[in-house]
């Protein structure tokens, strides 16, 4: 009895041990650089746009099936029943007769299109199409590498923020407890200890609504990474450099050549010049080859099949289209004028933006300067205010008034740095690599 006792003892404490080893998360280690470089392989959106990139890799190489030769084996078995009148023309009469008979036929027929313009200019602007696709996914790789960059900027805003209400529930606790002792003392009032009590129901109120704003940011990156929501994030900061090392003047040339959407649209020019010439080509004739050889008879493998064959060439000119050719030719051109002043506004645009995101990247960095000052005289006014409290020269008003400032200080800081990280994430977006912001 005590033999099944311990192994049933035994059984339990390895069922526990499974059960603790299997439920613990997954502990996911990052920076904001490593989870940028995890975009590519993580996220199911780029995955799904490279998806999009072989679709339209296979669709060019439809549209040029058109301008090979095809060759096709035809075959087929039938039984015919036919009629006939047969006249009798010395009585004036007749009777219907019929017969039956069966039909093999057997080819290989070949066809090529030697010379089609239309064919050759519309896979042309298929595989032109191609380098559009791989354009738009870069496109979507800088916007979801914005994304992750910001969310993690986010994050880390959000840690800091509970790093910044820890330290003021620490201040005004112990601001509680000099309140409480001056109390209970006598030399201080009850309204010291009420004051401390309230700022440290705001600051614990605080705190529990910013562990809902980290939670958030959190499950954003594990689901933009796709990686399991129950895992447990690690995000630790990667520097940030305060300065930039060119010029508006310059960074604005460079961001037209290196912007994505820019590349996309100039190759989307050429697929629209190719798409007009294939409307422009529609009245020229196009010429080909036709041939079949094979055998024809009675039955299959009856001995008695015929040698069969047949070669040709021919030509289609367009003559009457009831004004559907001159429709396309006018609707390429108009597609064609439309991406020429997309491309001449986009240009405008990315200068635009790239001189406005310098900007504000400079004065972004100007400012947590100032928000790092500010921080440095609440401090020293938190000190004094401190010493005049414990001397006696007042109650806890002034210093409680203090530890606010300070906290609204600290959070300054943090909100600043937050601010000027998008900005230099925007100008190195406005640049077409979002990467860069890092360097």
């Amino acid at each position: 009895m005590n033999h099944w006792r311990k192994c049933s003892l035994l059984i339990g404490c390895l069922a526990i041990a499974f059960g603790v080893i299997s439920g613990r998360c997954e502990v996911i280690n990052l920076t904001i650089a490593e989870a940028l470089e995890m975009v590519e392989e993580g996220n199911l959106d780029l995955r799904a746009g490279l998806e999009q990139v072989e679709q339209s890799r296979q669709f060019a190489l439809r549209d040029r099936s058109s301008t090979r030769p095809s060759v096709n084996l035809q075959a087929s078995q039938g039984r015919a029943m036919s009629s006939f009148g047969i006249p009798d023309f010395d009585t004036g009469e007749g009777f219907v007769d019929s017969i039956h008979f069966n039909s093999f036929d057997a080819k290989i027929v070949a066809q090529y299109e030697f010379f089609n313009p239309v064919s050759i200019a519309t896979y042309l602007a298929a595989k032109q199409g191609v380098e559009v696709a791989k354009l738009e996914y870069e496109t979507a790789v800088q916007d979801i590498l914005e994304a992750t960059a910001q969310l993690c900027l986010s994050h880390m805003r959000n840690l800091e923020r509970m790093r910044v209400i820890e330290s003021n529930i620490e201040r005004v606790q112990v601001a509680l407890d000099q309140a409480n002792a001056f109390y209970e003392s006598g030399v201080g009032p009850k309204i010291d200890q009420t004051r401390a009590r309230a700022q440290l129901a705001l600051e614990k109120q605080s705190k529990l609504q910013q562990e809902t704003a980290i939670a958030e940011s959190g499950y954003a990156i594990k689901r933009i990474l796709n990686k399991p929501l129950e895992s447990e994030l690690d995000l630790s900061a990667s520097p940030i450099p305060d300065s930039v090392s060119q010029g508006p003047e310059v960074l604005a040339e460079q961001a037209v050549e290196g912007r994505p959407e820019y590349r996309q649209a100039e190759n989307q020019l050429r697929r629209n010049v190719l798409e007009t010439k294939a409307a422009n080509f529609k009245r020229l004739p196009s010429l080909g080859l036709q041939g079949e050889w094979g055998y024809i008879g009675e039955e299959l493998l009856d001995g008695d099949e015929q040698e069969n064959w047949r070669v040709g060439i021919g030509v289609s000119v367009p003559i009457f289209e009831s004004g559907n050719i001159k429709a396309e030719k006018h609707l390429a051109k108009s597609r064609l004028r439309e991406q020429e002043y997309r491309i001449q506004s986009m240009k405008t645009m990315i200068e635009s933006e790239t001189r406005i995101a310098y900007r504000d990247t400079d004065s972004r960095s100007a400012q947590v300067e100032a928000a790092e000052l500010s921080l440095e005289l609440a401090v020293e006014e938190l000190e004094l205010a401190r010493i005049r409290y414990e001397e006696g020269l007042g109650d806890n008003r002034e210093l409680i008034e203090a530890q606010s400032k300070l906290a609204d200080a600290n959070d300054n800081v943090v909100e600043a740095k937050y601010q000027h990280g998008l900005a230099r994430l925007k100008l190195y977006r406005s640049l077409g690599d979002v990467r860069g912001f890092l360097e």
